[in-house]
């Protein structure tokens, strides 16, 4: 009896020490747990890593973590694992909880990081104290991958914003892209389908400041242009506007005003000799580009005319000229130098 029983301990002692052994449950093998190689797999005859939890078939695979804190059952705790579509997931199932990732440095913030290889997608505030950063260092250009913070949602208005807050001063600068159905509204417009910065200050302080850079908009190849030594504004222009404003269609100046479609300055010269007292003369200047509808012509001479020599009336006689009538209102005969005139057209 004695001799079985020693042989028995040394067979349970050999089992203990082996490298590698097989627990099998009563009833399947499917969940059998082997150990190998200081390595543990469950359903895995060979674990590649220290812990190795395998399912067959497209079921999920996890590990759940409880506390006096969360409960025991299946709606508590922490699980992680990989699901039967095979994503890989981290799961706080306790209600109202936080999820914390922390990096202890002693207490203080240092230069650790959280890095995430690819995208990081969440439907709950991420908060840092400190910054969070997008990185690309693969140091390879591809125009179709963009380096991005993105909010995404189907109905909701999406945006980034920056706030600071002290003791006396609280700002925010948002911006916030409204969707098409939304019914907000601020100052009385509509901010549907707009996407909106706004900087917030209960004090009115702070403004945009953009340093020793230009602010460019483009659209149907117009362009607005803001520079720190000045302002280029085109509407529905040609891109690089070259004067401070540029406006191909129509504009309207005052509430009360009604449209302009182009103001046009031209530079003449014309001379006549020997106007008889008390006539009056005809005299055609071609402008380029002027059409006849209606207009507003403005002429006034580089020089001082002759005394008794006045401008009767200027107007658009055709496309493309300009007719002005010159009056002898003296007692003698006058005749005209050559002469430098201004004109301005308004086409209305």
């Amino acid at each position: 009896m004695k001799t079985k029983l020693f042989i028995l301990l040394m067979a349970v002692q050999s089992i203990v020490n082996a490298q590698s052994f097989t627990i099998l449950p009563n009833n399947a093998t499917s969940n059998a747990l082997n150990t190998t190689a200081n390595k543990v797999g469950i359903n895995v005859v060979e674990p590649n890593s220290e812990l190795q939890i395998n399912r067959a078939g497209n079921v999920n695979s996890e590990i759940q973590f409880t506390n006096g804190a969360t409960g025991t059952n299946a709606n508590n705790g922490l699980w992680f694992g990989i699901d039967n579509s095979g994503k890989a997931f981290l799961n706080n199932k306790k209600l109202n909880s936080e999820f914390l990732i922390n990096l202890n440095e002693s207490g203080t913030f240092g230069n650790s990081l959280y890095r995430f290889r690819e995208e990081l997608s969440t439907n709950r505030s991420i908060v840092s104290y400190k910054r969070i950063v997008v990185d690309d260092t693969t140091n390879t250009l591809d125009n179709l991958v963009s380096y991005n913070l993105e909010a995404i949602s189907r109905n909701n208005t999406v945006g980034l914003r920056l706030q600071t807050q002290g003791y006396i001063s609280q700002s925010e600068f948002s911006i916030k892209r409204y969707p098409s159905r939304s019914t907000y509204s601020m100052g009385g417009y509509s901010l549907a389908g707009n996407t909106v910065f706004e900087n917030k200050d209960p004090y009115s302080q702070g403004d945009f400041i953009f340093l020793e850079k230009d602010i460019r908009s483009f659209y149907n190849g117009g362009e607005t242009r803001i520079t720190p030594n000045s302002v280029s504004i085109g509407i529905a222009s040609t891109a690089n506007v070259s004067h401070s404003l540029e406006v191909n269609g129509t504009a309207k100046i005052g509430t009360t005003g009604n449209k302009i479609t182009a103001i046009t300055n031209y530079d003449r010269v014309t001379t006549f000799s020997n106007l008889p007292s008390g006539v009056t003369q005809t005299v055609l200047f071609n402008l380029t580009n002027i059409t006849k509808a209606r207009n507003t012509v403005m002429v006034s001479p580089n020089v001082a005319l002759p005394l008794g020599l006045s401008i009767a009336s200027a107007m658009v006689s055709s496309d493309d000229w300009i007719e002005v009538r010159f009056t002898n209102t003296s007692t003698s005969t006058i005749s005209l130098p050559m002469t430098s005139f201004n004109f301005t057209v308004f086409t209305f």
